[in-house]
């Protein structure tokens, strides 16, 4: 029964192992090019463009547009960087979806 039990969480270490290095994949893949952060930077401005509108007519406090425009930036901006910068282009996805994460907590 040991010998089994053993050799199930081996199992689920390599599945959780292989889980990760998918995710680590994806988040430290090449950016994908001009197309794509375009996209991203337009739902960006048009987002802060609807906070900077929000901010004149009604005036007050944080808008949730913010935290839709600030990470769609950010991710507009890792995807217009260099074919090469993987690194990069994988810290600042990962520094948008903390920056996303923490507006939602925050609002």
């Amino acid at each position: 029964m040991k010998l089994l039990s053993a050799e199930i969480s081996i199992e689920l270490i390599f599945l959780n192992c292989a889980r990760e290095h998918k995710i680590v994949s994806f988040v430290f893949r090449e950016p994908e090019g001009r197309k794509s952060g375009l996209i991203f930077l337009a739902v960006a401005s048009f987002a802060l463009l609807y906070v900077i509108y929000n901010q004149i007519r009604f005036g007050g406090g944080i808008n949730p547009a913010v935290s839709i425009g600030v990470p769609f930036t950010l991710l507009g901006l890792a995807e217009l960087l260099p074919k090469n910068k993987k690194r990069l282009a994988g810290g600042t996805r990962i520094a948008a979806v903390v920056i996303c994460i923490s507006l939602i907590i925050y609002i």
